[in-house]
């Protein structure tokens, strides 16, 4: 069985904390790159805007692609991660300087999270990447091969 980043991100349906309620900021808007709040060595978290919606649920929802720009990073791209817009406003509270192209893969995964009408994380970016990582890992060390 062949598992893919977009598949394993795309179609999580995953609540780690609670969003807290804000109003949209205007830092988030489509094409924007915005500088995340990480902790620990190994993580320089961006996240570029691809789409901004209204989820089944009534939330708001950011469809970004998530890059890790640290040397040696565990997973460099998260081409598609679905998160409230209050808890990416929270985590990812500035711009980032240049702007980071989407992934060339951001459209897929986001076909996917759609199709399968997956959830949206509520956690901070930096909790999203971490728990990414961890089931990538699992993932690997259960012989299955994720790209």
């Amino acid at each position: 069985m062949r598992l893919t980043i977009l598949g394993l991100v795309g179609m999580l349906m995953l609540a780690l904390a609670p969003a807290p309620v804000l109003a949209l900021p205007t830092e988030l808007e489509v094409g924007r790159t915005l500088k995340c709040q990480s902790t620990g060595p190994g993580k320089e978290l961006y996240a570029t805007i691809g789409r901004i919606e209204t989820h089944t649920d009534g939330r708001m929802v950011v469809s970004v692609s998530l890059f890790n720009q640290a040397p040696k990073a565990d997973l460099p791209v998260l081409a598609h991660v679905p998160v409230d817009a209050g808890a990416l406003a929270a985590s990812c509270a500035r711009s980032g300087g240049a702007q980071v192209a989407l992934s060339p893969d951001f459209e897929n995964g986001y076909q996917q999270w759609r199709s399968a009408k997956g959830g949206v994380f509520t956690a901070s970016v930096d909790r999203i990447y971490d728990y990414v990582v961890a089931q990538v890992a699992k993932a690997r060390e259960g012989g299955l091969h994720v790209q």
